[in-house]
């Protein structure tokens, strides 16, 4: 399923975002593209070593919130541009987060040309088959200012934890 994000204030530049998030043999596929003037976005290369890492969303970051179909709790997945990633669990609305069990680090992949800037990521999440999803990223600009994207911006202030801005379910065929 893909759609288009919308930021939660107007960006310094023109930017647009689109994200997909479809479900292929137990993996969760991922995909950000971001066109416009993105040689003013802070768009760290993707290095070799991809460690685990907190705070990504301090900088340039796509997120995927995922809540089952059923029962209480969900993931939050980060990735920088650069190849960090991290993986959280929560027992309810932004209570309970502990690091999320990922038996595999996710593949990463991106692609950038003079005005478009593709970000792929795979992870392999067998217990989540039907899901709930939130698409969001944080983009960093270059002047210092920071932008919230999401499907839909449902508070007075960005908050990506708030299924009432998700998608409906994505299901694994």
């Amino acid at each position: 399923m893909a759609v288009i994000l919308l930021p939660f204030s107007k960006p310094p530049c023109r930017l647009k975002l689109r994200a997909a998030a479809s479900f292929h043999k137990e993996e969760l596929l991922l995909r950000y593209t971001l066109t416009g003037d993105i040689e003013r976005v802070l768009l760290p290369a993707l290095k070799r070593s991809r460690p685990r890492k907190d705070g990504l969303w301090k900088s340039t970051c796509f997120e995927a919130f995922l809540s089952p179909e059923t029962g209480p709790g969900y993931w939050e997945l980060n990735f920088s541009p650069s190849g960090a990633w991290n993986a959280y669990r929560f027992d309810g609305y932004r209570q309970g987060m502990r690091e999320g069990p990922v038996a595999l680090p996710p593949r990463i992949r991106t692609t950038r040309a003079k005005t478009e800037f593709t970000f792929t990521a795979r992870i392999a999440l067998p217990a989540l088959r039907a899901v709930k999803a939130g698409l969001t990223s944080v983009l960093a600009i270059r002047d210092g200012t920071t932008t919230y994207w999401s499907l839909a911006h449902p508070a007075p202030k960005p908050d990506f934890h708030d299924p009432k801005g998700w998608l409906p379910t994505i299901r694994d065929p």
